[in-house]
């Protein structure tokens, strides 16, 4: 039998997390690692095997942290649930998970073409989890009359995913501030109101 493992798993993906936000997967070492986590290397190697497999396990904590979120908003709403979670994406009160909300993924997508062929899976996995999240809303709207004929489902989906995902890169870029994404979300809400049947 192994030795079972002598530290907190949640834990300690949860400050390799911030790690690897803080400095990207290719300047993170090792060394960093072990500093952050107060794990030595010989016991994350035993556990995660290399870098990539910490770092795979992290984006897996990641995303177990994050899709409750979409899903707390979008779960059996329409419209109205798309645009309560952008307003929580640029909402300086909201309560994610992980104040780095959407940053870490963004970062790995934009690195994924030299991030080995895994973790580029696991990214486009996870935008593909995202998207459909936002296709099952707009079908939901859709199928209760609420969405103007002619629309694409689909292409509206990827135009939200596109625009939250350029929403995160201008909060990482501003360090977290989620208040600079506001003038997007408005605009995005906006376009969300134009594909509405118009009452009369």
């Amino acid at each position: 039998m192994g030795r079972p493992r002598e530290f907190d798993a949640d834990d300690l993906l949860e400050k390799a997390m911030l790690a690897f936000w803080e400095t990207g997967l290719h300047k993170t070492s090792m060394r960093d690692l072990e500093a952050v986590t107060g794990v030595k290397q010989v016991s994350l190697y035993n556990a995660f095997g290399d870098k990539e497999g910490l770092f795979l396990a992290v984006l897996d904590r990641y995303v177990d942290l994050l899709l409750p979120v979409v899903d707390h908003h979008l779960d059996n709403r329409d419209l109205d649930g798309i645009a309560a979670f952008v307003n929580s994406i640029v909402s300086p009160n909201a309560s994610h998970p992980n104040v780095h909300f959407g940053c870490l993924m963004v970062d790995t997508a934009l690195i994924a073409d030299t991030a080995g062929p895994e973790i580029s899976r696991r990214v486009r996995a996870w935008r593909r989890m995202f998207h459909a999240r936002f296709v099952a809303a707009l079908q939901r709207a859709k199928s209760q009359g609420k969405l103007r004929r002619g629309l694409n489902v689909d292409a509206c989906a990827e135009f939200v995913v596109t625009t939250i995902w350029g929403i995160f890169v201008t909060i990482c870029l501003a360090g977290g501030d989620q208040t600079v994404g506001i003038p997007t979300a408005k605009i995005l809400n906006q376009a969300m109101r134009d594909w509405r049947v118009k009452s009369h």
